[in-house]
């Protein structure tokens, strides 16, 4: 059995620091609907990193919102359109695993873009070197299921009460999946959401499941789902689709709808 102690570990902490000097870095949407803003510097890295984690926290409500995640100078995007939903309170948040290596002193940044006109993101990101026996090594991570609006995939369960809707393809990589991570989040904004939600994650075609009846809760009074997203390891071919699928108790036309978007670890 491997150990799974942490060895050799070092990490490092990046927080853009916004003028009023809140926790987190504030990232504004371009003043348009659906279009990204100017890339925001979040620091620059004083150790190499073999991988980091994003911390996406929204203070906007009845929105979602694409975050995008960049190293150099200038920025090159390493991850794209990450997906927040925050239906109808004001906080929400996502924590992504990016497996890219960054070496010393390499500026971050990001940038966002979100379905409301007055989004406001706070971006922070964690970085770490070394590891430790039997960890999962990725190259880099690719992003599947964006939609133009600001939002994943859009999934319906259907008109009958649990019972699981149509299959609907979230993406089909071009890379050999090792891992991913499934971001969910309400189909609509003030959908009064009060269920529970059964998922399946397939692949190919016709569709193979791979991982049945993943179980979410929505909150009646946020419309926001516990969890928000799962980790999981897989091992999907090259050019082969992943797929999802849902069911919950709900038959209200716009209550039963859940977006997804699939994080692939290549």
């Amino acid at each position: 059995m491997p150990d799974w102690g942490a060895l050799d570990v070092s990490y490092s902490t990046l927080t853009f620091q916004a003028a009023s000097s809140i926790q987190y870095g504030t990232l504004t949407w371009s003043g348009n609907q659906d279009t990204k803003g100017s890339w925001s510097v979040l620091g620059t890295t004083t150790i190499p990193y073999h991988g980091f984690f994003v911390l996406i926290a929204s203070i906007s409500t009845a929105t979602t919102s694409l975050t995008d995640i960049a190293v150099g100078s200038p920025p090159s995007v390493v991850l794209s359109d990450i997906m927040l939903g925050t239906p109808r309170v004001s906080m929400n948040s996502c924590y992504v695993y990016v497996p890219t290596a960054v070496a010393s002193n390499t500026a971050l940044w990001a940038r966002t873009q979100a379905f409301a006109t007055n989004s406001v993101v706070h971006v922070q990101i964690y970085g770490s070197t070394g590891g430790f026996p039997g960890m999962p090594r990725f190259s880099f991570a690719r992003t599947y299921g964006t939609m133009t609006n600001s939002n994943g995939i859009l999934s319906d369960s259907g008109a009958t009460s649990n019972t699981k809707g149509p299959w609907v393809v979230i993406g089909t990589p071009s890379y050999h999946v090792k891992g991913g991570q499934l971001l969910v989040s309400a189909g609509t904004v003030n959908a009064s959401l009060d269920s529970f939600y059964a998922v399946d994650i397939g692949i190919g075609s016709p569709v193979q499941i791979i991982f049945g009846d993943l179980l979410f809760k929505s909150d009646g009074t946020s419309d926001l789902f516990t969890p928000s997203s799962l980790s999981l390891l897989c091992n999907i071919a090259s050019g082969t689709a992943i797929s999802v699928r849902h069911k919950c108790q709900l038959t209200n036309a716009t209550a039963r709808l859940m977006r997804f978007q699939f994080i692939g670890y290549h």
